[in-house]
């Protein structure tokens, strides 16, 4: 009998929880919106729910492994399990592990969510089999895993890889994090869909009424022609990869990996993205580097589930 364990990814726009075997299978899975303004008790109300809701449905079929849940977060933590800054959520320093054990009456473990996601795309993803590669997720932020040598990178304050708050120019829009031009400004979703509003209000059609602008129908656009929507992917592209650029100029990965909402939109994003990094590293050997979309499903809730299955920390792997 498999044995599998709750896995939850809280995301600043999506909160998925599932049942994840011991092979990083996803059995069961329930996706909706982040809701607005959630608190940590509303998350372990939602979480209880789900439990209650997915145990009733399979529980003759699998051996949930003493109910223990893994989550991955849009934030650094600490080893005790405290959300350090998530921005998009509105919460810091909050001691989510020790609130979510309160509530629930089970073991819980806190990891980052691009770590978690880092973790599943090595073991069981694009990454296995490759000891030095960078996992990017792209979706309302920017946020990196590293893997050195086979190790995930935490670095010596745990925030190893936040490029998403890489500062581009001081001169920019407000950043939710309290900076200033921060690179998810100009390309996280919210700096897309800005792009693209500015371009509507200057009496340019890009393919999308300005009350119902998504990232998702800005690229669906691009790929339907629309000449404004197809100026836009290469600019995107541009600053994008001028950063993976840098990444890898710095760190000389064998890959880089890109999950997340926004790498959904797939070759037309990909495409001029591995031009402008093949353009602006000086190495010959580097500008080699693959450039690649995730391959799983959901890796953050894999990742998350696999912490709690195996009760390790992410560099024991």
């Amino acid at each position: 009998m498999a044995r599998a364990v709750i896995g939850v990814d809280l995301g600043g726009t999506t909160l998925a929880i599932g049942i994840i075997n011991n092979e990083g299978r996803i059995i069961i899975q329930k996706v909706q919106p982040t809701p607005k303004s959630l608190k940590p008790d509303g998350l372990a109300k939602i979480v209880k729910e789900n439990i209650k809701e997915f145990t009733a449905n399979i529980a003759s079929t699998l051996k949930l492994k003493a109910l223990k849940i893994g989550i991955s977060v849009p934030s650094f933590t600490t080893k005790e399990g405290e959300v350090i800054h998530a921005p998009n959520l509105g919460w810091i320093n909050v001691p989510l592990k020790k609130i979510m054990e309160e509530r629930i009456g089970m073991p819980v473990y806190i990891e980052h969510d691009v770590k978690c996601a880092t973790l599943a795309e090595k073991i069981y993803g694009a990454g296995r089999n490759c000891n030095d590669f960078i996992y990017i997720t792209y979706g309302t932020g920017l946020s990196a895993g590293i893997v050195i040598n086979g190790s995930i990178r935490r670095g010596i304050h745990n925030s190893a890889g936040n490029i998403g708050h890489w500062v581009i120019n001081e001169q920019g829009r407000p950043c939710t994090c309290g900076l200033n031009g921060c690179l998810e400004t100009f390309i996280g979703r919210e700096g897309i869909i800005k792009r693209a509003r500015s371009k509507i209000q200057t009496g340019r059609d890009i393919g999308v009424d300005i009350d119902h602008l998504t990232v998702k129908r800005v690229f669906r656009s691009a790929k339907e022609g629309n000449v404004v929507a197809r100026e836009l992917v290469p600019e995107i592209a541009k600053d994008f990869g001028l950063a993976i650029a840098g990444l890898v100029a710095i760190l000389d990965p064998g890959k880089v990996i890109i999950g997340g909402g926004i790498a959904r939109a797939g070759e037309i994003l990909f495409s001029p993205l591995r031009k402008v990094v093949k353009n602006n590293i000086s190495s010959e050997s580097a500008r080699c580097v693959e450039i690649i979309p995730a391959s799983l499903e959901n890796p953050a809730l894999i990742g998350a589930a696999l912490i709690a299955l195996e009760e390790k920390g992410i560099n024991e792997f």
